[in-house]
């Protein structure tokens, strides 16, 4: 008898681990399955919540669509107006081309890359543009740099007006930088009150540089900034306004 109990191993203790361990593995088994159920539960609870965040994003652009198209047309007809309130506490009225982005805030984008690469691409773009129309108007071809002025108004600035409108919309700015471009609202406005004066007598042009010419040779120089300008301009139309 005992060598028939231990040829099987089915003593009653062996058979009662046996069971226990069956019991175990069921138990785990179902446990394991509880949970599989609950993380499905989960992933399809994230799945219908990703689903409704892209449903909502869809249905907000194709809202915003309508607007942005709209105003990407009154750019280009050179009809864009809007209001801003300058850091003194003035409300400037931004006709044409005049958008809270200033050309010292393009600069420090370009030059600290600080911003999405389309963003980016587009600022120095601008940048590149403005610097040839400083060029002609250092040429005193004044005709020319208006016709290129209008002609990058219309093409490129309007699109960075969109592109860093979203970028700015992200809230991804510095306070200092959205106080920067408040502050200089009007630059791109004022670079075409820049070229109408169009300063042709030796005289005219001392006045209109002031500062800028050449103590040696009482010469243009070659070199003057979009920023000096731009200043320059601003001086001249709050001396008047004051007046």
């Amino acid at each position: 008898m005992s060598s028939w109990i231990y040829k099987n191993k089915s003593t009653p203790s062996t058979i009662w681990r046996q069971q226990q361990l069956l019991d175990d593995m069921k138990a785990l088994c179902e446990s394991s399955a509880a949970m599989t159920g609950k993380l499905e539960e989960k992933v399809q609870y994230l799945e219908s919540k990703v689903m409704y965040l892209k449903t909502s994003c869809e249905k907000q652009q194709q809202k915003k669509q309508p607007e942005y198209e709209k105003m990407e047309h009154d750019v280009a007809m050179g009809s864009w107006e809007k209001k801003t309130m300058r850091a003194d506490g003035k409300v400037r009225d931004i006709y044409y081309v005049e958008f809270c982005i200033s050309i010292d805030w393009l600069v420090w984008v370009v030059h600290n890359r600080a911003a999405d690469m389309h963003v980016l691409d587009s600022a120095a773009e601008v940048v590149d543009a403005i610097n040839h129309i400083v060029t002609d108007l250092n040429k005193h071809d004044q005709t020319n740099a208006e016709k290129l002025l209008r002609r990058h108004i219309r093409t490129t600035c309007k699109r960075l007006i969109f592109e860093c409108g979203q970028f700015a919309a992200k809230r991804s700015f510095p306070e200092y930088l959205n106080t920067a471009a408040s502050d200089l609202a009007a630059t791109v406005a004022n670079l075409l009150q820049v070229v109408k004066i169009k300063p042709s007598t030796p005289e005219e042009l001392s006045n209109f540089y002031g500062p800028h010419m050449s103590a040696e040779d009482g010469k243009v120089p070659q070199q003057l900034t979009l920023q000096h300008m731009v200043r320059e301009e601003l001086y001249c139309s709050e001396s008047s306004q004051s007046d």
